[in-house]
């Protein structure tokens, strides 16, 4: 068996898929190192299976076709470096076993470039399933995860989903996940995601979101909420809005709060409510007021009221 550079880079394509598995046990590190990229592409699955954990850190993976990835064991993708996977092929990135992809450790995951994140498929994408490896991904990460594919997100994986990562979410994607997997994201995540990222939230979805979700949106994202999506929201919902998030309301946005929704805030919360929200309240939503609330009025929001708003 040659062992010099010299007579290893002097070997064949045909030479070295002729190889027996023995030498290709025996083959050290450095070796693998002068590897050419034609001649790591010669080498057959059965040979790839049996270079040794140690001694992958140094083959040049660049040039593996999807078969070649597809051999790779559990043990053997712990011996590749985080920049050797980042290197790996976009086009056999999908021949990774889900066993490989289960096993990636948080800094080869993250190596993943977005074009080879893209091309994991949804049973490849399912197979992460670690907590450490989910909240490692990057926002560009996901952001290139087909719509087709987040099914493969279970609840457990979009609470598990970083801030960073979820404000990566394209508007495309917002709308794509479903109600429990809307539900799941965190607080942290919630605050994160831009106003055009909430304004992707189905109306038919957002009734979903926990009052801890509802308490975590700023006050910009409040602003942002569209008068269909605001009529969407339950009654607990709405009660979960800070005082200052509600002084915040648009005057369009105030005449979409339901009559019933607007009765469950507190004195203080209807206190909060500028002159020129509460003149924008309809006949109706002044109507609905309890007691407690009409007492709570301040005397800027009284005067600011117009007599077609009382009702006797």
């Amino acid at each position: 068996m040659a062992t010099t550079s010299a007579s290893i880079q002097s070997l064949t394509t045909a030479q070295v898929a002729a190889l027996p598995t023995d030498d290709i046990v025996d083959l050290t590190a450095l070796q693998f190192s002068q590897f050419s990229t034609a001649q790591v592409a010669a080498l057959t699955t059965t040979q790839v299976g049996a270079i040794e954990v140690g001694d992958l850190g140094s083959l040049k993976v660049s040039s593996a076709s999807g078969t070649q990835i597809a051999a790779l064991t559990t043990d053997q993708i712990s011996g590749l470096s985080a920049s050797q996977v980042s290197t790996v092929p976009t086009a056999s990135v999908d021949d990774f076993t889900t066993a490989v992809v289960a096993a990636l450790s948080t800094s080869q995951v993250q190596a993943l470039a977005t074009a080879q994140f893209a091309a994991l498929t949804a049973t490849q994408l399912g197979a992460l399933t670690s907590e450490e490896q989910i909240s490692k991904l990057s926002g560009s990460q996901l952001s290139a995860v087909a719509v087709s594919k987040l099914t493969a997100f279970g609840t457990d994986d979009l609470q598990a989903i970083a801030a960073s990562g979820a404000a990566g979410f394209t508007t495309a994607q917002i709308k794509g996940l479903t109600e429990a997997q809307l539900a799941a994201l965190t607080t942290a995540s919630v605050a994160a995601l831009s106003t055009s990222q909430i304004v992707a939230i189905e109306v038919a979805d957002i009734d979903n979101l926990g009052t801890d979700q509802i308490e975590a949106l700023t006050t910009a994202q409040v602003r942002a909420l569209t008068t269909a999506q605001l009529a969407a929201l339950n009654t607990a919902q709405v009660v979960a809005f800070e005082t200052r998030d509600l002084a915040a309301l648009l005057t369009s946005q105030i005449g979409a709060v339901e009559t019933s929704d607007l009765l469950g805030l507190s004195a203080a919360q209807v206190a909060s409510f500028s002159a020129t929200q509460v003149s924008a309240l309809s006949t109706q939503q002044v109507q609905s007021l309890g007691t407690n609330q009409v007492e709570g009025l301040t005397t800027a929001q009284i005067t600011a009221l117009a007599t077609s708003q009382i009702v006797l």
